[in-house]
């Protein structure tokens, strides 16, 4: 089952990238970016563990049936049944991964916390009075350097190593 589950996910995020890399993925607003991909992936991570049923039968999801018993089952003999050990190994590798992917987006969110933090407690200055380049008495094209300087806080020794 676990491998079933991954090769669900595997095929959300396929769709999901391609949707993205087709409408999103030339947007400059970043942060909306960033949320869209992180919703993204843990829509891949649900959406395998939710079932679609249908009240009609039809041949599609009869073979999708068969498709995932053949995956299920090795021999493509569907047997009966059995009572799930609490604690074999298909289920010590799923908690794994979903406490791998836990600790992965809990450290995605943090960064991104961390990183709008940064940019809230940055400050602005107005850049000096721009005064256009001339030639012959007409406005030119000229090369402008913006005074941009950054000045970090805290020891800097300390944040040399980092």
């Amino acid at each position: 089952m676990f491998f079933l589950y991954q090769i669900k996910v595997g095929l959300c995020l396929i769709v999901f990238y391609l949707l993205w890399k087709l409408l999103l993925s030339r947007e400059t607003f970043h942060l909306f970016n960033r949320m869209a991909l992180l919703v993204v992936m843990a829509l891949a991570l649900v959406l395998p563990w939710i079932r679609f049923s249908l009240d009609v039968s039809s041949p599609v999801t009869e073979q999708m049936v068969m498709l995932e018993e053949l995956i299920v089952t090795p021999s493509g003999v569907v047997q009966p049944q059995q009572a799930v050990q609490p604690w074999n190994v298909l289920n010590i590798a799923t908690v794994v991964y979903f406490v791998v992917m836990a600790i992965v987006l809990a450290w995605l969110l943090h960064s991104q916390w961390n990183l709008r933090r940064l940019l809230k407690q940055g400050r602005t200055e107005s850049l000096p009075k721009f005064i256009p380049g001339r030639k012959d008495g007409k406005a030119v094209a000229v090369w402008y350097a913006l005074p941009i300087s950054f000045k970090l806080q805290g020891d800097p020794e300390k944040l040399a190593t980092e």
